[in-house]
């Protein structure tokens, strides 16, 4: 009889159990219901195509491509150019001067980018057809040219060209502010 009282308890305990657990979201439904669902209509990406004399893109792909084409700075030239950027290594006007030749045409290309009213990378015009293999910017090549627009700032500063030097330093912070304010996707920046 003791057996047989365990197991009708036990029994009854896995049907309570089971009660509970189709009566709780059954009772929680009764006081909170549930909401309507969201018109999201409205936040659709309209398709904005960026004519190419306005587009920041086109003259950063281009400074990418002279940057790219420029003589490749050695591991010691990159860690001194970056040492000069941080301050923690003294300035050498020679080294600076030949890099920043060498880098001439991507720099002129990058100086031309800030005065371009949108970003826009026409592989992404129409996200419906972005996916795994769109090929994206050569974002590291942008982030040498911002380094090396930096340092065309601290030379022209030290040559006493103040006004110069500053917007050259605002030069990246410019283009920055051109790609946020553009359709784009978070992947890409």
């Amino acid at each position: 009889m003791n057996i047989f009282r365990i197991i009708l308890k036990s029994v009854l305990v896995v049907v309570i159990f089971i009660a509970i657990i189709f009566a709780v979201p059954i009772v929680l439904n009764f006081f909170y219901p549930d909401r309507a669902t969201v018109d999201d209509s409205t936040l659709e990406l309209s398709i904005v195509t960026v004519a190419d004399d306005d587009n920041a893109y086109s003259d950063l792909v281009k400074a990418a491509k002279a940057y790219r084409e420029a003589p490749p700075m050695d591991d010691d030239t990159t860690e001194q150019i970056n040492g000069i950027l941080v301050g923690i290594t003294p300035w050498d006007a020679e080294l600076v001067q030949k890099v920043l030749i060498e880098n001439k045409e991507a720099l002129a290309y990058f100086s031309t980018t800030e005065r371009k009213k949108a970003y826009q990378n026409p592989a992404l015009v129409d996200l419906s057809i972005a996916g795994p293999d769109t090929i994206m910017p050569d974002l590291a090549a942008w982030r040498y040219l911002a380094q090396l627009s930096a340092l065309e700032s601290l030379s022209l500063a030290r040559e006493g060209k103040a006004a110069e030097s500053l917007g050259t330093a605002l030069n990246p912070i410019i283009i920055g502010e051109v790609v946020e304010r553009s359709q784009k996707t978070f992947m890409e920046y």
